[in-house]
């Protein structure tokens, strides 16, 4: 009650002032100044570019692929070093044509049919084609594709030698059928053969038909042999089965003598010979190519149409523009100030970013997490080069240049008038591109109108009409334009009169006053002070609670660093259930520490009379501090190497509940088993915090989203684990500023909660 007489008496004092101080000024004339203007910011974007030099081996290759980081990344040199050029797999026909007639295995006819191979010189066979059909009946037993060894002159028969077997792979319809071997194998210059085994056939299985040229055989010295069950024999020479090698050999060349080239961009460019046999090289450059793809596909051909198989090292150069969020500080009469936050992100460990910037900036100044490292960067005169050396993955960046206020001209034909005519102002603008911005402040420094154009002339207008009723005197008007690159501010000054009326009002007679000034002029004293009265109030209770908060926090990290030992102890028995060393390795004598507590206690119940279930005692020992909670059937011992906070102490009620909780019929009914309280563990995560105090490890998938500010965080864990070379860090690692960072504090704990920060003991 006794506050509100005081702010009624204030309101009216001020009202009382109020009224005299604007009949003590009503007549005295005020000179208006120029102002320097109000300060405008506006968003845009900058293009930046970066870059990335890709070095690499590739070995066993038959065409060149690379990944790139996005589909947005462009190609601008290329060079390939081929060290090694050899024949890859090919396709060699060793008989293709020559009539329509079949040597058949199945039950009724032979079992089994082949023909010889000769390899000339060391070859890696991968499969075979033969061309035939089977009958339409479903085969009950498999028939299998082998190549065997071979029994020399004058038998000419398949050796017991199984190199490579294969269940066949045939249909019903006459054609090439590929046979694909699940192991190359490697065979030396010699004979061999192609079999087809059909020795597990029987009376109901389908029927293999293997066509051969009869007529005109290409090899005419190849034998064909059959088996009947029991034995392989010699059908002769002349009747060469059809069959093709997918086949290697270890055959080299040099690069010109098979015109061998690679495809880039829909151009074939020539690679020349090396230095040393079977090698060569070319060069792309000068390009801008986009795949508009994140794989890079390079195709390698030749004048032979064979298969090659390749080993190289490539340099391969690679650009990319990409969008930076940026702001410009309009200053009125001062130089315009820029800020652009780019987000740079290192593709590989040879990375560069490029900003070219406006020939009228100047004062460029680079920010890496803060810190001015404008040094180390390149200025070239009329761009930045951020190097790669001076990139830490997960920075933050920040860019900020002056540039000088750009003047133009207005075209206005009333600077003073009266209520309801029109205000006109023209901004004839230095450039066609950008944006005009008109913001008019009537005489008591009030935003009254503004308005934002797109330039599209070089003549931009603004209108507005004076209210019937307009406050008077002087308003002034800020004018800002401003494109990508630029901008400038100019203001103009309006007079604004109401024409006397000439009637005799008594009021106005007797005070020299409009009324209606007087009551808007007091209506907005009233409504200011108790305004700010309660905003008052309110910006002390916000206040109160972000220091609780922060208060809060800051508790929290320091009585987890404080803490050394934690106990749990069983009541009746004084046997520890659990306990944690945090820091240091020796262990304490429990029994002992917890007699003597028991000791303090029971004294103080005989003291006071006091026997409540839930207490807690404190003893200052050398240098430790040990705290016993009790807590129906269990106590909770903390030795710590300072006095803790009021909320460590607070935290340890909701500890001493959740343990009852959860193991409050085991501590009960204990019967010296230990394993069933481990998980006691947990609980003092979620109530202390105890992995603050561990070496942490980050574990998180790669497609894991985070908010920004954890990102941050998870970042910065990242750098200092680099920059220490180890595969974990501390929390004081990430928060090496002087002053405690709460916002910092808060999303650390947030990371730990969720288990993205786990401690490596």
């Amino acid at each position: 009650m006794k506050n509100s007489r005081k702010i009624r008496t204030l309101i009216m004092s001020s009202m009382i002032l109020s009224m005299f101080f604007l009949i003590l000024f009503h007549n005295i004339s005020v000179s208006y100044a120029q102002s320097n203007g109000e300060t405008l910011s506006i968003s845009s974007n900058f293009e930046m570019f970066e870059y990335s030099d890709n070095i690499g081996i590739k070995n066993d290759i038959n065409s060149i692929n690379f990944t790139l980081p996005s589909s947005t990344w462009n190609v601008t040199d290329i060079e390939l070093n081929f060290t090694s050029v050899k024949l890859g797999s090919e396709i060699k026909t060793i008989e293709n044509g020559g009539g329509s007639n079949y040597y058949t295995v199945g039950w009724e006819e032979e079992l089994g049919y082949g023909v010889q191979i000769n390899i000339t010189e060391p070859t890696t066979l991968f499969g075979v084609y033969i061309y035939g059909h089977r009958d339409v009946i479903e085969p009950k037993n498999d028939v299998f594709i082998q190549i065997r060894g071979y029994k020399e002159h004058p038998d000419n028969i398949p050796n017991k030698t199984i190199y490579g077997s294969e269940k066949i792979n045939i249909n019903t319809i006459p054609n090439w059928y590929i046979q694909t071997f699940s192991t190359p194998i490697d065979l030396p210059v010699g004979y061999y053969y192609l079999i087809i085994n059909g020795s597990n056939l029987t009376e109901d299985d389908t029927s293999y038909n293997w066509r051969y040229n009869h007529i005109d055989p290409t090899y005419q010295d190849l034998h064909v042999v059959k088996y009947d069950g029991s034995s392989w024999s010699d059908e002769g020479i002349g009747k060469t089965l059809r069959y093709k090698l997918i086949q290697r050999v270890n055959r080299s060349y040099n690069p010109e003598e098979i015109n061998m080239t690679v495809e880039f961009d829909g151009i074939n460019y020539n690679v020349t010979n090396g230095t040393i046999p079977y090698t060569g090289n070319t060069t792309i450059s000068n390009k801008n190519f986009s795949p508009n793809n994140e794989n890079l596909h390079i195709p390698v051909k030749n004048n032979k149409s064979i298969e090659l198989l390749l080993n190289l090292s490539y340099r391969i150069k690679l650009k990319n523009k990409f969008s930076t969020e940026a702001s410009v500080l309009i200053k009125g009469l001062s130089d315009n100030a820029w800020s652009l936050t780019p987000n740079i992100d290192r593709t590989n460990d040879n990375y560069s970013v490029k900003f070219k910037y406006p020939n009228s900036w100047y004062n460029l100044t680079v920010f890496r997490d803060g810190s001015n490292i404008t040094e180390d960067v390149s200025d070239n005169g009329d761009s930045l080069i951020i190097s790669n050396n001076s990139i830490i993955e997960g920075s933050d960046w920040k860019i900020t240049a002056n540039s000088p206020n750009i003047d133009f001209s207005l075209d206005v034909p009333l600077t003073e008038l009266e209520p309801s005519q029109k205000l006109r102002c023209t901004v004839q603008t230095p450039d066609l591109q950008g944006n005009v911005t008109f913001v008019l402040i009537d005489s008591l420094g009030i935003e009254d109108y503004r308005k934002s154009k797109g330039i599209n002339s070089s003549e931009t207008t603004f209108e507005y009409s004076i209210p019937l009723n307009p406050f008077e005197g002087k308003w002034i008007a800020y004018i800002y334009w401003n494109n990508d690159t630029d901008a400038g501010f100019r203001s103009q000054i309006f007079i604004i009169t109401i024409p006397s009326s000439g009637g005799n009002n008594d009021s106005v007679d007797i005070i020299g006053i409009d009324p209606q000034l007087i009551f808007v002029a007091v209506s907005i004293i009233i409504v200011s002070i108790v305004a700010g009265l309660t905003s008052y109030q309110i910006i002390k209770r916000y206040r109160r609670v972000h220091e609780a908060h922060r208060q809060n926090i800051f508790n929290k990290y320091m009585d987890i660093l404080n803490l050394s030992y934690i106990i749990i102890i069983e009541k009746n028995t004084s046997l520890n259930v659990f306990e944690q060393i945090l820091v240091g390795k020796e262990e304490m004598d429990v029994s002992l520490l917890s007699g003597f507590l028991e000791a303090i206690r029971t004294f103080g119940i005989e003291l006071t009379g006091s026997s409540e279930q839930s207490q807690t005692i404190k003893l200052e020992y050398q240098n430790s501090k040990i705290i016993m909670a009790e807590f129906k059937d269990f106590r909770i011992i903390s030795v710590m190497k300072d006095n803790p906070s009021q909320d460590f102490f607070e935290s340890l009620k909701p500890l001493s509940h959740d343990i009852d909780r959860y193991y409050g019929k085991s501590l009960k009914n204990f019967d010296g088993e230990l394993s069933q309280f481990k998980g006691i563990k947990e609980l003092l995560e979620e109530h202390l915090n105890i992995s603050l105090i561990y070496p942490l490890k980050v574990v998180m998938s790669k497609d894991e989203k985070l908010p920004l500010g954890e990102k941050i965080i998870v970042n910065k864990a990242f750098n200092a684990m680099k920059q220490r070379k180890n595969n974990y860090f501390y929390v004081s690692n990430l928060m090496p500023e002087k002053e405690f960072n709460v916002r910092n504090a808060e999303l650390i704990l947030k990371l730990v909660q969720k288990k993205i920060f786990q401690p490596i003991k």
